[in-house]
């Protein structure tokens, strides 16, 4: 492609995907006229990265019974992935279920398919067994959606649409090709060819278990997109046997009906297997309230591990690993099926991992099938549970050394959580910090974390050299353990000379309950220790990154105050605002009970980055995003006091030696939110309509079989539960919490 410096190239979507992962290739072909691709399906993902850097993307639609049905090399833009029909052809678009069309070519005077399998008003013509749904907006423009024939139909009736998900899943550099199945079954599964230097005899089960645990992440990635049926689950990942080599199209697409046929046996055992695991000799409960799902739930949980735990453990701390985690599923599932089937279908796909405990799971089954009983706790009851965390976690906290000696020299900080966003900002700005002589940057162990942290300080515009400084040094540890599983000698290095810690990482799930954030409380209980066990004079810094959002339930009017907040009902809603109070009262025990001096930094809204980009998968860039699909933006009362995430990160750092407590870092200047949108709203051409008007019209777009096309494209789809429960009231920011302006207002006009 280079070599011959043509204009146009065409090729099937495999090549494309390829090419894009090569920066010099993607800057040749953002020089090119056009790059054609057809046969199968583009990533979405690659396509919109492509066409963003300014790549011309040209779709070319046809089939050998009817030839090349696009008009061909127009100006797609956005659009790279529509197309229009040619003038030469006579298209006849079937309504198909879940706002879908199958596509047939008629005959006419001009034009005649090779081959004639239908009539359409009586015309001859040709059924392509395509669907193809419309341009939201562009009522010639069509897009490809996959194959009549490919369709899951589960046996509750749902349906799954595998070419988007089994594309997302492609991107895996460890996988040759997918095939989804599942029809007539309870619910999918994968089967999965891998690229031929990750091949491997799946009868080997360790080599089976790690290569799901390689690919787990980008299922995870298709997961998000997937409606709640269609999502996969570890144990429905079925490897393809050298014995038997996927058979593959003249397209090198692979043969879908032919492959499924060829593991019928090995599909079929793996339902027998999870059926198994169903725990059939576990009877449902005689009733769906309270007292007998808890009981239900905890047989069935005993059951499978074996032993009795409390109510309120957290499961995963006593044994219970990831597959039994799906056995207790498939157990609750059976009973909701056998009894509720429709609410088995509203239960969410990881509520065993949502809410890890006896408690929890019978609290998301009784939420779910709506008990007069209820199982959400009242919020007495749900705040003995937050004392109960801070009293576990404020126990005997351990003595100073025996010898102490005083701290020499520049500061040398452990930064906790960054290869994320702003974590990522507060380490940049440590590294060009001439008052800092190291930095300790610890995130928990993966694949390549080095690449990850190049990579997200490429993305946010620093420096990368800064990551080749003798100052920086990247730990792998787990500080939900003690000694973090870090090498004992690079411990003991980080305790005797950290003068300061920020403590930045943090589970950011609004969905979750407060047991599922035990880990996270755990490590920065872990981090006093580390304080307390350091031989300075003076214990270090250590800053706890909190968040403005545990000021939920508020009994105060007015700025919130910098002060401890005692009371647990105020940050009663969901397990992150909870676990973020709880952490603060085990910092503020500490404070009181040893010589640790913690600094609480209760961190507002920040909003993008220091190139201007903002992650469209926070709530505040899906929201304005959706206006190109629902030709609206909301409006709402109340002020916004966003920060730049690059100058927040800079004040907090700066906070690290603070002599107060407590901080609120949030704008001193909010604006009010109607100003901002109408701006937005005027740029891209729509109104600004009341926030429940545009709720609905949320709502109302999502169209059952689409639903991952559209959460691609519209990824406020994605948050629909979280803009439910979004309160409107104008004593909050919107969208957010309440007015968290400070009396000590932290010098942002330094930054």
């Amino acid at each position: 492609m280079i070599n011959t410096k043509a204009d146009f190239v065409l090729g099937v979507p495999a090549f494309i995907e390829q090419w894009a992962r090569d920066a010099e290739k993607v800057a040749h072909m953002k020089k090119m006229r056009g790059v054609i691709y057809g046969g199968s399906q583009l990533s979405k993902e690659v396509g919109d990265r492509l066409a963003a850097q300014g790549v011309n993307l040209h779709t070319c639609y046809g089939a050998t019974e009817v030839g090349v049905m696009n008009v061909y090399l127009p100006k797609c833009g956005g659009d790279w992935d529509y197309f229009r029909f040619s003038e030469l052809y006579r298209p006849v678009l079937l309504p198909f279920p879940d706002g879908q069309y199958e596509l047939i070519i008629t005959s006419h005077e001009i034009h005649t398919p090779s081959v004639i399998n239908t009539k359409v008003g009586g015309r001859d013509g040709y059924n392509t067994n395509d669907l193809l749904v419309p341009h939201p907006t562009k009522p010639d423009m069509w897009k490809i959606l996959g194959r009549a024939d490919d369709q899951i139909m589960l046996s509750n009736g749902e349906k799954t649409n595998p070419g988007p998900l089994e594309n997302i899943l492609c991107q895996d550099p460890h996988i040759h090709s997918t095939i989804m199945f599942g029809r007539g079954r309870f619910q999918n599964g994968v089967l999965i060819d891998p690229k031929k230097e990750f091949a491997f005899d799946p009868k080997d089960t360790t080599r089976l278990q790690q290569f799901r645990n390689m690919i787990w992440p980008t299922v995870e990635r298709m997961n998000e997109y997937a409606p709640q049926h269609s999502r996969l689950f570890k144990e429905m990942i079925l490897v393809s046997s050298p014995d038997k080599p996927f058979v593959y199209t003249a397209k090198n697409t692979p043969r879908r009906q032919v492959i499924i046929a060829e593991y019928d046996k090995e599909i079929d055992a793996l339902y027998d297997a999870v059926e198994q695991t169903s725990q059939r000799d576990v009877s449902g409960p005689p009733s769906w309230e309270h007292a007998d799902v808890l009981e239900f739930v905890r047989k069935a949980v005993t059951n499978v591990m074996g032993h009795t735990v409390a109510d309120d453990a957290d499961i995963f701390q006593y044994g219970c690993d990831s597959l039994q985690a799906t056995w207790i599923r498939n157990a609750v599932l059976r009973a909701l099926r056998d009894s509720v089937p429709e609410t088995a279908k509203r239960m969410p796909v990881n509520f065993v991992f949502e809410a890890p405990s006896i408690a929890g799971i019978a609290g998301s089954v009784c939420t779910a099938v709506g008990s007069s009983s209820g199982l959400q706790a009242d919020d007495s009851s749900k705040a003995e549970e937050l004392r109960r965390m801070v009293y576990k976690y404020t126990a005997q906290f351990p003595a100073r050394p025996s010898s102490l000696r005083p701290h020499e020299g520049k500061d040398v900080v452990l930064v906790t959580g960054t290869t994320g966003g702003f974590g990522c900002d507060i380490l940049a700005h440590l590294l060009q910090n001439e008052t800092v002589a190291r930095v300790y940057a610890v995130n928990r162990p993966g694949e390549d974390v080095l690449g990850r942290q190049t990579k997200t300080f490429m993305e946010r515009g620093h420096d990368v050299g800064l990551l080749v400084a003798p100052k920086f040094r990247l730990v792998e540890g787990d500080l939900s353990v003690p000694g973090a599983h870090i090498e004992p000698a690079l411990f003991n290095e980080i305790r005797n000379t950290v003068t300061h810690i920020i403590h930045n990482a943090w589970r950011v799930d609004f969905t979750l309950a407060l047991v599922s954030f035990e880990s996270n409380i755990r490590a920065t209980r872990n981090l006093v220790d580390l304080a307390l066990s350091s031989p300075s004079l003076a214990p270090p810094r250590l800053l706890f990154m909190s968040s403005i959002g545990i000021l939920q339930n508020p009994t105060f009017s007015g700025p919130a105050p910098e002060e401890p907040l005692d009371d647990p009902a105020i940050a009663i809603r969901s397990g992150y605002p909870e676990s973020k109070w709880v952490a603060e009262r085990v910092l503020l025990a500490a404070g009181q009970q040893t010589e640790l001096q913690p600094i609480i930094v209760r961190l507002g809204g920040v909003c993008g980055d220091r190139t201007g980009h903002w992650n469209e998968k926070e709530y505040i860039p899906s929201l304005i995003k959706s206006a190109l699909f629902l030709q609206c933006l909301p409006d709402a009362p109340g002020d916004v006091s966003w920060l730049p995430a690059y100058r927040a990160s800079k004040a907090l750092t700066e906070m690290r030696n603070s002599p107060y407590s407590i901080l609120h870092l949030v704008h001193p200047n909010p604006v009010p939110w109607s100003s901002i949108i109408k701006m937005i709203a005027e740029d891209l051409s729509v109104p600004v309509v009341p926030y429940e008007e545009w709720l609905s019209a949320l709502k109302n777009s999502l169209q059952e079989g689409l639903e991952v096309e559209q959460m691609q494209e519209n990824p406020a789809l994605r948050l629909l539960d979280f803009y439910g429960t979004v309160v409107i009231d104008e004593d909050k920011e919107p969208l957010g919490s309440l007015d968290c302006r400070r009396k000590r207002r932290w010098k942002l006009h330094r930054l």
